[in-house]
């Protein structure tokens, strides 16, 4: 009765559909495509910053996944 969960199957199926690719391109812009880094952020605020960017490249390396 149980199923394995398979993270990258779940994933496939939400960014898949139009509103998860419009979702995916808005966080290209505002996680991937701006610097994370600004002189007047603290390092705190940095790293939460790339947080967001790691984020954001797990999801689209799980969607290039063959399997």
């Amino acid at each position: 009765m149980s199923e394995e969960f398979n993270e990258v199957q779940a994933i496939k199926a939400v960014f898949s559909t139009r509103e998860g690719e419009k979702l995916l391109e808005y966080w290209d812009d505002i996680f991937n495509q701006r610097l994370s880094y600004h002189p007047q952020n603290t390092p705190e605020q940095t790293a939460h910053l790339e947080g967001h960017r790691a984020f954001y490249l797990a999801i689209t390396q799980a969607m290039r996944a063959d399997k």
